[in-house]
């Protein structure tokens, strides 16, 4: 059993994705549907073994670091081609825990066995509970709260609000990611409340835009709001603001996110 071509399949689809990155940042609702749709160009990459099964994935790669235009890395291709698709653990260490190689070899596996492969993995439950979410920058407070609303109509129990990210809710335009809108973030995260009520889950994910100072405002706010957890608060490079955040706050925290290096720099943040 061997790994005979890693192929890539291009194709364009339709998005209102903003196109232009401000201030390091992209996801601004208001300015996308200004905008209206446009083409891009999506990659799904297929594992192809002597087999004649093959396993897929979406590749999320972005043009430069060591990828071109979606394709996996050259060395990676050259690592995986005559391996045995079976040795995931070894291929997944040779490569430095390349997620894409690790979601092709764990897709072939799952149709190869014809088995899902969470049964795989081990298998304990057959669903899970999930969440709506927010997009960030979506408006005033009332807006996020008429989203949370509908969501909560359609049967969603839980919802996470992203609030404003890069964002000016005064001017309702893009700026930058410092000094950021604590108080508005807060005014968002009680508007929904308010609106949902007290028997709907809710969280806070602010994509690191806090200085500690800012961080800490916000996760005493919240807590008392009953979030049931405060994600990414503020910049993942320095585990030392986590550690004093998570000691003055009662909301759990959750990080880190964006940390690179996966799963390695997890271990001390456990």
């Amino acid at each position: 059993m061997k790994i005979t071509e890693i192929k890539t399949h291009r194709f364009t689809i339709p998005t209102l994705q903003y196109n232009t990155f401000k201030y390091g940042y992209w996801i601004y609702p208001i300015e996308m549907l200004k905008m209206g749709s446009r083409e891009t160009t999506t990659v799904i990459l297929e594992m192809v073994t002597d087999t004649g099964v093959s396993g897929f994935w979406p590749s999320g790669a972005n043009k430069g670091f060591g990828y071109d235009e979606g394709d996996l890395p050259e060395w990676i291709n050259q690592l995986a081609i005559g391996e045995d698709p079976m040795n995931r653990e070894w291929l997944w260490q040779q490569s430095r825990g390349n997620t894409d190689l690790d979601m092709l070899l764990w897709d072939f596996a799952g149709r190869y066995f014809k088995t899902p492969v969470h049964k795989l993995l081990g298998g304990y439950r057959d669903k899970i509970k999930c969440y709506a979410s927010s997009f960030p920058n979506m408006g005033s407070p009332e807006v996020f709260a008429d989203h949370a609303e509908e969501c909560v109509n359609k049967g969603y129990l839980a919802y996470k609000i992203h609030a404003y990210m890069y964002w000016d809710p005064f001017k309702m335009e893009p700026a930058p990611r410092s000094p950021a809108f604590p108080k508005m973030d807060v005014a968002v995260c009680q508007a929904v409340r308010d609106r949902v009520g007290d028997d709907i889950v809710l969280m806070l994910d602010q994509a690191c835009v806090y200085n500690y100072e800012e961080a800490l405002y916000v996760g005493k706010a919240i807590g008392e709001l009953d979030f049931f957890w405060y994600e990414s608060p503020m910049p993942e490079n320095n585990i030392e603001h986590y550690i004093r955040l998570v000691e003055n706050v009662d909301v759990p925290v959750c990080a880190p996110e964006g940390v690179g290096n996966l799963p390695y720099s997890r271990t001390e943040w456990i």
